[in-house]
């Protein structure tokens, strides 16, 4: 469990930042972070796909929103909205997660 946590940390840290860098954000960027978080889910029980889902998708949006912010004040005091965001990235990735988790049961149901 451990191991895939920090699996989802490492992920959202690199998906995230790695989107807020590509040079055209469309509706097809999204493709790999639903893919990394069901990802997470397969072959996991649905207790720790639900936390590293949760964990992935918070710690993606949350880094993405972060590096993409160029407003005019200090990026310190966005946080509660990121956070916001974050919140709604933990929901997709959990949900995203848990899907993982019952296509690995379905595939290993005779």
């Amino acid at each position: 469990m451990r191991l895939r946590l920090t699996a989802a940390v490492a992920l959202g840290l690199l998906l995230g930042w790695a989107a807020a860098h590509v040079l055209s954000l469309q509706w097809w960027t999204l493709v790999p972070w639903g893919l990394a978080a069901a990802a997470l889910g397969y072959r996991a029980s649905r207790g720790t796909a639900v936390l590293a889902g949760a964990l992935y998708g918070f710690v993606v949006c949350f880094v993405f929103t972060l590096a993409t912010y160029g407003g005019a004040a200090p990026a310190i005091t966005r946080v509660p909205f990121f956070t916001a965001l974050g919140l709604v990235g933990a929901l997709c990735g959990l949900l995203l997660a848990l899907f993982g988790a019952l296509l690995s049961d379905l595939s290993t149901r005779p």
